[in-house]
């Protein structure tokens, strides 16, 4: 199961996309699969031709430029669930 194949229960009550609040518990179960060792399988072909003509990113995840800890691996997700921002400089710190 990918994001395209979520219950709707946690959409926003206007349509408009997923509730903050069930955006994170998609994550943290997603954290917590990747964790355990128990990911879902991924078909990123299959991922690449759906994701074609348009995404629809559920979170942007602001991450550091490390390339053994891409976001969707991390959060188990598939290609085109998160918009993911990496840098190569400490964030979120005070000057």
């Amino acid at each position: 199961m990918r994001i395209s194949s979520l219950p709707t229960k946690g959409l926003a009550s206007d349509g408009t996309g997923f509730r903050h609040s069930h955006v994170l518990e998609i994550l943290h179960e997603g954290n917590h699969r990747f964790s355990t060792g128990n990911q879902l399988s991924s078909d990123f072909v299959r991922q690449v031709d759906a994701t074609a003509q348009s995404q629809t990113p559920l979170a942007v995840v602001l991450s550091c430029i490390d390339s053994r800890v891409p976001a969707e691996l991390v959060f188990d997700l598939g290609l085109g669930d998160v918009f993911s921002v990496r840098v190569a400089c400490p964030f979120g710190e005070r000057a």
